[in-house]
């Protein structure tokens, strides 16, 4: 009986399984990536219009990012944005190859470990790899996918990382010195790319005194490392002008404990979200304590005992130490946060950080089997060595598969939201601040400038928005109708801060509701609006409106009663269908006394 080439050649069957996570991302991002910036997106616009200008300063390259400063992937991501009109889907990309070096140096440093031993072959090295990229890969991540400024700036803290770390321990050929300003460079790259990437330099301390046996050089390399450190450190604080409040941790010992341990269990617990949030939570913490208590114990008692692979599992030891130096850091910085949102500590954005103690601990276990299995007796069973390798299998394949299943779905969902944000943005110029409906998560994300930053991208040519858009108040076709209330009474006894419910409901196509209908509602004859709604295929359906191809749907929209003026005026409500180039006006109107 023949087998295919890929079962008889090995290396072509483990490629391939090697390939199965990144393929899967690829088209993860591809299909769910939007086109619409996000967030800290839009606050790098202003540093565009000065490039674009030529009246950028130095002092515009330290762009300070939630408590970051992001030299790094703001050079990248404003090359690669007059490269494609800022295409944002570069900018994923770029993080996309980023992990993927993140892996292969993972691959590497175990690769190396193992060619000394002779063990490359093994299925607990194959497995190790495996469960790794499918970790740095993972959908668990799908934020961090989806989000380009944010997939650039936290992937490439996590390669430099990984860089400098293998560039002290594996070029072996070259001059210590070498290696010495190798990794510090890299390292430097890292910390001016997210804040934790300043954790780096502490980590790696311990691989700068291995770096060579003599005395003299061990203090020079330790003191050069830690003075390079204290000036990026000193550097990066300058005039800094911190968001978090550091006594939080010290007012709620308990509480931030239980969010760090969350922090660290969420790459394994996150999946869980999908069924309850609470279970979720729970799981996050128990997942954490355990992973964090099994880390410490095993390098202690490696280091401490001098073990035979002490000096093989020193990187991955600097490698978990990293991923928990980020979680402290984040903790001291975010914690508050949870408060009031309990799951803000399973962002899935911490994951890109928190996985690297997972892996850490696979490689560690990896390395202790690998190189004890035959001390070990109970290793030497065949049923024992099937079971351990079918159970091993299994926890590999329910990671991958849960992952996935909850990154597709929460991928989908932010897919749909952004384009929500897309249809809005069509009409930015006929939107009045603040942008009441769709835009409003917009406005309040960039301090209101979501318009200004609009009317900067189109000043350089990075979009283009249509000003040409027709107002059809034919009331010969029927496209819906404002319905209550009839009238709005506003006096001095009135609540500003109450909220005024309008209603209707409208009458369009069904391939219509597939891309979304944008809702909009004006003020006498301006022609412009101040509330907007998207009504999608989740609206409310009207069955007596609806027929064969029409689709007839309920709106609501809580309008603020500040939003109201005080003086006479009537409320129209309208339609937008992207592509028809016209604002349709539904019957009925709204009378303000």
């Amino acid at each position: 009986m023949r087998y295919p080439k890929l079962c008889q050649n090995p290396q072509l069957y483990w490629g391939f399984i090697y390939l199965v996570p990144l393929v899967l991302l690829i088209g993860f991002v591809s299909h769910f990536g939007p086109s619409i910036p996000l967030s800290d997106e839009w606050r790098i616009v202003n540093f565009f219009e000065k490039f674009h200008e030529g009246s950028r300063q130095v002092s515009d390259f330290f762009y300070e990012n939630n408590e970051h400063l992001s030299l790094s992937p703001l050079v990248l991501v404003t090359f690669f944005a007059f490269l494609s009109n800022w295409d944002l889907q570069c900018d994923r990309y770029l993080g996309v190859f980023f992990s993927a070096l993140t892996f292969l140096s993972i691959y590497y440093l175990s690769h190396k470990q193992s060619a000394r031993n002779l063990d490359l072959n093994s299925y607990y090295f194959h497995a190790a790899n495996i469960l790794s990229c499918i970790l740095i890969f993972s959908l668990v991540q799908w934020e961090i996918w989806l989000w380009g400024w944010a997939s650039v700036m936290w992937q490439l803290t996590n390669v430099c990382f990984m860089l400098a770390l293998i560039s002290l321990y594996c070029f072996q050929r070259l001059p210590g010195l070498v290696r010495l300003a190798i990794a510090a460079i890299f390292c430097a790259i890292a910390s001016f790319s997210a804040g934790y990437g300043l954790m780096s330099w502490l980590v790696l301390i311990p691989a700068v005194f291995l770096l060579d046996h003599r005395l003299k050089y061990r203090i020079f390399n330790i003191t050069f490392w830690i003075s390079l450190f204290i000036l990026i450190f000193g550097f990066y604080t300058d005039n800094y002008q911190a968001q978090s409040d550091i006594n939080f941790i010290f007012k709620h010992p308990l509480f931030s404990f239980q969010y760090w341990l969350n922090l660290s269990g969420s790459p394994l617990a996150s999946s869980f979200f999908l069924s309850s949030q609470e279970l979720g939570l729970g799981l996050s913490s128990i997942i954490g304590g355990v992973m964090l208590t099994t880390f410490l114990l095993l390098a202690i008692l490696l280091i401490w005992k001098r073990n035979s692979i002490a000096s093989e599992v020193i990187p991955w030891i600097s490698l978990g130490l990293f991923s928990i130096l980020f979680g402290l850091l984040t903790t001291l910085g975010r914690a508050k946060f949870g408060i009031e949102n309990p799951t803000w500590s399973m962002s899935s954005r911490y994951n890109t950080a928190s996985i690297f103690l997972v892996i850490s601990l696979v490689q560690i276990i990896s390395l202790i089997i690998r190189q004890r299995r035959t001390h070990i007796k109970v290793l030497r069973r065949k049923g024992v060595r099937l079971f351990s390798r079918c159970l091993v299998s299994l926890i590999t394949v329910g990671i991958f598969i849960s992952h996935s299943m909850l990154g597709l779905s929460q991928g989908k969902l932010f897919h749909v939201n952004r384009s929500k944000v897309g249809r809005c943005l069509e009409v930015i110029h006929f939107m009045e601040p603040p942008f009441l409906g769709c835009l409003q998560y917009e406005y309040s994300s960039v301090n209101g400038n979501v318009g200004i930053f609009s009317k900067t991208l189109e000043n350089i040519g990075f979009r283009s928005f249509p000003k040409d858009i027709q107002f059809n108040e034919d009331p010969s076709r029927e496209y819906g109708q404002i319905e209550v209330p009839e009238t709005i009474e506003i006096h001095s006894q009135t609540n500003v801060e109450e909220k005024m419910q309008l209603s209707g409901w409208i009458k369009v196509s069904d391939k219509a509701i597939k891309k979304g209908v944008l809702l909009l509602l004006s003020y006498e004859n301006k022609r412009t609006f101040f509330a907007s709604q998207i009504l999608g295929s989740d609206a409310v359906i009207r069955p007596e409106i609806s027929g064969e191809g029409i689709v007839g749907l309920n709106w609501t929209i809580d309008c603020p009663i500040a939003l109201i003026p005080s003086e006479k005026q009537v409320i129209k409500a309208w339609i937008y269908q992207s592509g028809s180039k016209q604002f349709n006006q539904l019957s009925g109107a709204i009378f303000i006394q």
